[in-house]
């Protein structure tokens, strides 16, 4: 039996590859590769994932602000896309550290979300109350992580947000959370 990060990965990839055009046809795919999902369960992991649906049939989504490819690398890990979209307040590299504030209380979260996946030149995590510190292989590798994590948290507001904006966005959002 599938885990549901597995079934929300396999869900991503028969998106991609362009071969599914409504929800049976995805249960029907997922079957054939020993994945039995419900329509619910089906409808929720496709809204998890934002997923599009046209006259063509499904899509991931893409915006602005990210290549096809990063779009789909995003929506293959969505506990991690959702964790930095509710809790990530700002996020700023020092040297070969990524350093990530959340609402007190959340750093935890965020960070065992950050664990489950493989991000490029992350080594590891240490999460306190509200800050997450990530130890990168070189200062490029954390300031390239910072900078993903802060485009995921704009793109909650479908890719419109300006840097300004989505900084305000988590300022208020941290003043509300104390």
């Amino acid at each position: 039996m599938a885990t549901r990060p597995q079934r929300l990965q396999h869900i991503t990839r028969l998106i991609a590859g362009g071969a599914v055009m409504n929800q049976r046809e995805l249960a029907r795919q997922l079957a054939a590769r020993g994945i039995e999902a419900t329509q619910a369960t089906l409808s929720r992991d496709l809204a998890e994932i934002g997923v599009l649906k046209s006259a063509a049939g499904y899509s991931l989504p893409v915006d602005g602000s990210t290549s096809p490819a990063q779009a789909t690398a995003d929506s293959m890990r969505p506990g991690l896309s959702t964790a930095v979209r509710r809790l990530l307040v700002s996020a700023q590299h020092a040297g070969t550290l990524a350093v990530i504030h959340t609402p007190p209380g959340q750093a935890s979260a965020l960070a065992i979300e950050m664990d489950r996946v493989d991000l490029p030149g992350k080594i590891g995590t240490i999460a306190g109350d509200d800050c997450i510190l990530v130890a990168c292989t070189s200062s490029a590798s954390a300031r390239a992580l910072t900078q993903s994590l802060l485009r995921l948290s704009d793109s909650a507001s479908g890719g419109t947000t300006t840097r300004a904006a989505g900084t305000a966005k988590r300022a208020a959002r941290s003043k509300a959370s104390r």
